[in-house]
């Protein structure tokens, strides 16, 4: 997970300058195929074949860090200058960890639901993770077009480096 990090650190201002010069639709739908691609490696793993995972988290920090750029622009674009801003952003914040909790508390029903199932396919032996992964692979599939949400326009965000001349 580290690895991760490391990606996502150093890809955050790159990320930015993009999410700026591209905006945020085309960030958020860019982002989608990659968190499928990611879901389907893991869904393709196991305890003997660990190099998609490797590679899923290695890789999946580009888009991570694009699509943090790209709802945080989003957010601050469409909140309303008030004295209430900043509840706005509290409730987001609460909004995303309970999110992750109830996604948790799910899985965790859901790999039991699964536990019985063992598939096989040739070499490859689909069990509940691996039956896990490839659900959000295919629900990532129809959430990635969420980004279609978004205005087709840049972010209306003040630039907080001086353009380049041209």
């Amino acid at each position: 997970s580290s690895g991760y990090f490391l990606v996502r650190i150093l890809v955050m201002p790159l990320a930015g300058r993009l999410v700026d010069r591209k905006g945020v639709r085309w960030a958020v739908l860019a982002c989608g195929p990659a968190y499928v691609l990611f879901f389907a490696a893991l869904a393709l793993s196991t305890a003997d074949r660990l190099w998609p995972v490797i590679l899923a988290w290695a890789l999946v920090g580009v888009p991570e860090a694009v699509y943090a750029i790209a709802v945080t622009a989003a957010l601050y674009a469409t909140v309303p200058e008030t004295p209430a801003r900043p509840v706005y952003f509290a409730a987001t914040s609460l909004i995303n960890t309970g999110s992750f909790g109830v996604g948790a508390l799910a899985a965790v029903a859901l790999l039991h639901a699964l536990e019985p199932v063992r598939i096989a396919i040739g070499p490859l032996v689909i069990q509940q993770f691996q039956c896990l992964y490839g659900l959000c692979a295919l629900l990532m599939v129809p959430a990635m077009l969420g980004g279609l949400a978004f205005a087709a326009r840049r972010s209306r965000l003040p630039q907080l480096r001086p353009a380049a001349p041209a």
